[in-house]
């Protein structure tokens, strides 16, 4: 229980991956054996590794925005875009 307990909090591994990982090892564990483990231990679903209960999703969603909000910040101011008329004539 306590190697089911460190592959996920330190690899944040599913169920199944660390079912896998186990039995690639020697210890031939059923998925539905480490759900209960996980669960037991209240580490059945990812936002409950993060300590603000956010899960990855969310982190990188607000990362997103951050970076976009940044970016505009930093954006050199836009030029108008300028359109040529038929006759040559330069629209702003």
């Amino acid at each position: 229980m306590v190697l089911i307990e460190r592959l996920r909090r330190d690899r944040k591994w599913s169920g199944r991956r660390i079912a896998v990982e186990l039995a690639a090892e020697g210890t031939v564990v059923s998925v539905r054996t480490v759900g209960r483990h996980l669960a037991d231990l209240g580490l059945n679903r990812r936002s409950f590794l993060d300590p603000t209960g956010q899960g990855r999703d969310q982190r990188e969603q607000e990362h997103d925005r951050d970076l976009d909000h940044q970016e505009q910040q930093h954006a050199p101011e836009s030029r108008p875009e300028l359109v040529v008329a038929e006759g040559g004539d330069v629209v702003a």
